[in-house]
């Protein structure tokens, strides 16, 4: 928050839970590394790397993904489910978002029909976002091969 939040003297911790602070006129804003966003060279090049078509199949090596943007440590969830597209990926990345994590162990064909859906306590990870969030993830996938590329000879 970066407002004046009600706090305890003591510990200095938030008096409010954040999600109930929003009924008190407090709003919250999330901070992301974009770190990844380094090797891009131009707004062109950035659109390169948006619309070159990953090789989806490197979303199931564990030694890949854990290199990339909110993937890191998720390749069991990769390789159950691998993603074909950034609609599959956007799907996956809402998986790991704690309220929708219980669809994990469910078949995709649930997981498709749920993972959009509110939850009991109205909580909804939206698909735009998801959308977005898979996007990026392209980004960085692709940026990272480009650069693996650049290092490994090509006659290998």
């Amino acid at each position: 928050y970066l407002q004046n939040i009600p706090r305890d003297p003591t510990t200095n911790i938030a008096t409010l839970d954040h999600r109930i602070a929003s009924e008190f006129g407090y709003f919250k804003i999330d901070f992301l590394n974009v770190s990844m966003y380094q090797g891009v060279k131009s707004e062109q090049h950035l659109l390169e790397l948006i619309n070159r078509e990953p090789d989806w199949e490197l979303f199931t090596y564990a030694e890949i993904t854990d290199n990339l943007f909110h993937l890191n440590g998720k390749s069991y969830l990769l390789q159950r489910f691998p993603p074909r597209s950034v609609e599959d990926l956007a799907i996956i990345l809402a998986l790991i978002r704690p309220s929708k994590a219980y669809l994990q162990t469910s078949d995709w064909t649930t997981i498709e029909r749920e993972v959009w859906a509110k939850t009991d306590d109205n909580y909804q990870f939206k698909r735009s976002h998801s959308i977005g969030y898979a996007l990026a993830v392209v980004v960085h996938m692709n940026l990272y091969i480009e650069q693996l590329e650049s290092v490994i000879p090509s006659s290998i």
